[in-house]
C-alpha cells in the first residue's frame, strides 16, 4: 500500500475514504428526505444575469438576420419567377422556329399570298362574291397571324349585338 505522501497519488487512499463517505452520507440524507416528503415550499428561482444575456444574444443574432433572410426569399422568387419567364420565351421561340419553317415553304407562301393579299396565279379566274357577311376584318383559319389572332373585342361584339337587331329605318316626312 502507498503512504499518504506519494508522488503522484499523494493522498489517494485517504481522498478515496473520504469520497466513499460522503456519498453515503447524501445516500442517508436523500432517504430521508423521500420520507419527509418535501413539506418545504421551493423558492422561485429567478432569471440569471447569464440566462438573460443568452436571451439578448439570441434576439440580436434573429433581428441580424432577418433582413438578410427577407433578401433571400424575394431573391428566390425573383429567380423562379425569372426561370419561368424564360420558359416561355423558350416555347416561343420554338413556336417561331416552326412558322419560320413554314415560310421556307413556298406552297406556304402562296398560300398565304391567295387568302391574304387576294393573288391569283396566273391562268386562274378571280371571283369576288359579295353580299355574304365575312369577318374580313379577320386573318384565315389557316395563317399564322390568323392562329396567333385574338377574338373580336368586347366593343366589336357588342356594336354587332346592335347592328344585328336591324332597327327600322324611320319613315321619310311626307310633303
Amino acid at each position: 500500500m502507498r503512504t499518504a505522501n506519494s508522488f503522484f497519488g499523494a493522498r489517494t487512499r485517504a481522498h478515496r475514504t473520504d469520497r466513499e463517505r460522503d456519498a453515503r452520507e447524501r445516500r442517508i440524507h436523500r432517504e430521508h428526505d423521500e420520507d419527509e416528503n418535501y413539506e418545504t415550499p421551493v423558492a422561485a428561482h429567478r432569471f440569471s444575469g447569464k440566462f438573460l444575456g443568452i436571451l439578448i444574444m439570441i434576439a440580436v443574432l434573429l433581428l441580424g438576420t432577418a433582413y438578410p433572410l427577407t433578401n433571400y426569399v424575394d431573391q428566390q422568387r425573383e429567380i423562379n419567377t425569372t426561370r419561368a419567364r424564360i420558359a416561355e420565351l423558350k416555347q416561343e421561340n420554338v413556336q417561331l422556329q416552326a412558322e419560320k419553317t413554314w415560310w421556307q415553304d413556298d406552297d406556304y407562301v402562296r398560300q398565304q399570298a391567295r387568302s391574304r393579299l387576294f393573288y391569283v396565279a396566273p391562268g386562274d379566274t378571280p371571283y369576288t362574291v359579295t353580299g355574304i357577311d365575312s369577318d374580313d376584318g379577320r386573318a384565315d383559319s389557316t395563317s399564322a397571324s390568323g392562329k396567333n389572332a385574338p377574338e373580336d373585342s368586347w366593343t366589336n361584339k357588342l356594336w354587332g349585338s346592335l347592328n344585328d337587331g336591324k332597327a327600322p329605318s324611320p319613315k321619310p316626312a311626307d310633303k
